[in-house]
């Protein structure tokens, strides 16, 4: 008697299930690369939208606060009604304009003789205060670094060894040649910040020798790029810089 013929069902379904999975695993994964891809798109967009969302609510709001607290003191009405509905005399966006306005205003006037001269005595006076001063001077000098066309904050990127030998972190030069206390014969450094990731505001701040600085193809907006987005993003960093010599390799 002929032996019978082995069914091969088990492995139909074993192949159709693996074909299967395959599919699944395919659809998955472009689903979650569209998705990934969508929160790329979308978050930079939206926390921007919050942000600029949060400032204008703040500085309207407190700016519309001030001015019914105003009008009242003056017994004047800033609220009527219409169909049922309580509706105030200063609209959403008010508060802005106001704001906007007083800034272009304070520009104009210190913009001629007069204006600078007020300004200087006001800056005095505020200089006078302790403990006011010190933010009053910080705050200026931060205000000029950001907002004065002239003022460049960050030169350029650079690779620097830290925090120790071995190790290379990301920094942007501040300031050129400035003279090493530490050095009697004339030797310049530059300023150096290194930023902290995903955080590029708070960093530290180190004094380092020119030929010590590779410089980079980076540009500073790259260069933040790469700080806050903890290194994922990554553009050609190095030039081909001659690179320091170590004094015991040279030995």
């Amino acid at each position: 008697m002929e032996p019978k013929e082995k069914h091969n069902l088990p492995e139909q379904l074993a192949e159709n299930i693996i074909e299967a999975l395959h599919v699944e695993r395919g659809f998955w994964a472009r689903l979650r690369r569209h998705f990934l891809a969508g929160l790329l798109v979308l978050t930079p967009l939206g926390v921007t939208l919050w942000v600029v969302s949060w400032l204008v609510n703040l500085v309207d709001g407190k700016t519309r606060h001030f001015l019914t607290r105003v009008l009242s003191q003056f017994g004047l009405d800033y609220s009527f009604t219409l169909f049922g509905h309580n509706y105030s005399v200063i609209p959403f966006g008010f508060g802005i304009l106001i704001v906007f306005i007083g800034i272009c205003f304070a520009g104009m006037i210190t913009g001629n003789f007069i204006g600078n001269w007020f300004l200087k005595i006001i800056e005095a006076v505020i200089r006078r205060v302790p403990g006011v001063s010190w933010v009053y001077n910080a705050a200026n000098q931060m205000s000029q670094a950001f907002f004065n066309r002239k003022t460049n904050l960050l030169e350029s990127v650079v690779i620097v060894e830290y925090p120790r030998r071995g190790m290379f972190g990301i920094g942007f030069v501040t300031a050129r040649d400035i003279p090493n206390p530490l050095q009697a014969d004339g030797g310049k450094v530059n300023a150096v910040f290194i930023p902290t990731t995903p955080n590029p505001t708070s960093g530290f701040l180190l004094l380092i020798p020119h030929d010590e600085c590779i410089s980079t193809q980076m540009t500073v907006e790259e260069g933040m790029k790469v700080v806050i987005s903890g290194g994922v993003v990554i553009p050609p960093l190095l030039k081909k810089p001659d690179s320091p010599v170590d004094p015991e390799d040279a030995a």
